[in-house]
């Protein structure tokens, strides 16, 4: 369930809740430059969905999380569970780069694999040592999650193709 915390934060549903293996911010630039439309975009994103269910092995139902660092930050103020890159998740990655090489002609520039699954976002400047350490941020009496279950691979290329 999904949380508004008044001006201090909202915490996401579980039907946001995703896997990130790849951001986007190298791949828009490319569409840009290629001249892609919507219908392109969502084009590109079917054909790796398909490659994804091809070549993603069924085993993988679930992601560790880091028992030393379990949250990190994402950007300045978006919350994530710090997921382990496992061998398996580093196969899916590489998949995802190899079809972006590909169907695009070279691999865009993309930040380092760091897998993640976003969980809120503070709506304010987040202090110092919140920064450092943003398990100060959860309740003492709070569980972290040791594994995430996941449920497959799609693809969602955030803002890049509209509302679809």
């Amino acid at each position: 369930m999904g949380k508004h915390l008044g001006s201090t934060a909202a915490i996401y549903t579980v039907d946001r809740a995703h896997l990130t293996f790849l951001e986007s911010a190298g791949v828009r630039p490319k569409f840009e430059n290629l001249g892609y439309c919507e219908g392109d975009v969502k084009e590109f994103r079917d054909e790796l969905d398909e490659r994804l269910q091809e070549r993603v092995p069924m085993e993988i139902s679930y992601a560790m999380v880091d028992p030393v660092h379990p949250l990190r930050w994402v950007g300045r103020t978006k919350l994530a569970l710090n997921v382990q890159p496992t061998t398996e998740l580093i196969a899916v990655r590489g998949t995802i780069e190899q079809f972006l090489e590909e169907r695009l002609g070279e691999l865009p520039q993309l930040r380092p694999f760091s897998p993640h699954v976003s969980i809120g976002q503070l709506q304010r400047r987040v202090a110092y040592r919140e920064y450092k350490d943003p398990t100060r941020l959860v309740p003492s009496w709070a569980d972290m999650p040791g594994e995430i279950a996941l449920n497959g691979a799609e693809v969602f290329l955030n803002h890049i193709h509209g509302d679809d």
